[in-house]
This record gives C-alpha cells, sequence and structure tokens, in this order.
C-alpha cells in the first residue's frame, strides 16, 4: 500500500458481518503475540496522521485498521508493507501540490506508547459497536486490552 488515500478498502457497518468474514483470522491471531503497532506518522508536522489505517504486526502477519465515520470499519490481512514508504496525494507521487500549502512527508511508525501489549499472547478480539455500528476492534491480553477504534473520522490506539 503506496497510496493510503486510494486503497481499496473494504468497509462493513454491520459487527455480524465483520464476524462472519474475519472469525478465521481472528483464529490465526488467537494466542500469537503483537509484535508492534504502527501508524503514519507526519515528519513534517511531528504528529500522527490520524486519517490512515494501523497496522498490527502479528506473529503471523499483519492486520491493518482502518475507520470511515463512526459507522464503518474496514480490516485488512497482509495488505498492507510497513517497509514502503506511504503516501496520501497519490496522483502527485506524495509531493507537493501547486498552490496546496500542506507538503507531504510521511512515514510508518511505531506506537511506543502501546509496547505493553506487545509480546503477549492475544486472548481474544472483539469488535466494538452494536449490530449496525462497528467502531473498533479490541484484542485482550492476560493484562491489557489494545483497543484501535473510530473517533470522530480519525483513528485511535491506546491501551486499558
Amino acid at each position: 500500500m503506496k497510496c493510503i488515500s486510494t486503497h481499496p478498502y473494504r468497509y462493513f457497518s454491520s459487527k455480524e458481518m465483520i464476524l462472519k468474514l474475519w472469525t478465521p483470522t481472528f483464529a490465526l491471531i488467537k494466542n500469537h503475540k503483537i509484535i508492534n503497532v504502527y501508524g503514519v506518522w507526519d515528519c513534517i508536522c511531528g504528529k500522527w496522521f490520524d486519517d490512515c489505517p494501523i497496522v498490527i504486526h502479528f506473529e503471523t502477519g499483519f492486520l491493518c485498521i482502518n475507520v470511515k465515520s463512526a459507522r464503518y470499519l474496514s480490516l485488512g490481512w497482509n495488505d498492507v508493507d510497513i517497509s514502503e514508504k506511504p503516501y496520501w496525494l497519490c496522483s502527485q507521487g506524495g509531493l507537493t501540490i501547486k498552490d496546496f500549502e500542506w507538503k507531504e512527508d510521511l512515514i510508518w511508525k511505531k506506537y511506543e506508547g502501546l509496547s505493553d501489549i506487545c509480546n503477549k499472547p492475544i486472548i481474544s478480539v472483539q469488535i466494538i459497536g452494536d449490530v449496525s455500528e462497528a467502531t473498533g476492534v479490541t484484542f485482550i491480553t492476560e493484562n491489557n486490552t489494545l483497543c484501535i477504534e473510530d473517533n470522530g473520522d480519525c483513528i485511535v490506539a491506546y491501551l486499558k
């Protein structure tokens, strides 16, 4: 995934549909450890670029999680290569667009504040939301829970 804004995300609003389609992948994750959690960092502004997906590196592969409003959740398995530089403005190859003030310099970066979840076996994966809304995913270990969810059209990751 070099182009984040045009990646073919497949969004779902039904918790039931996500569980139906993703239970086999969640089974691959269960009892395996999270290696790291990555987000897209804006090197120019010095902050997280929260319109982008969060990628969890498991022992078994990479899970990409993205949100679109408070109702839609997208998941992808091994569809992101964090060794590639991410771009948002794909029509310009990530370069500055004339008469557009925002310049782009994005990288995949580890969420250091989430290191307590790393190297712990996942006990359970749950979808956040109700029947008609899927707003995030939780990954439960013996001592921590990693939550990745919508926070008003942007994505957040935190431990609880």
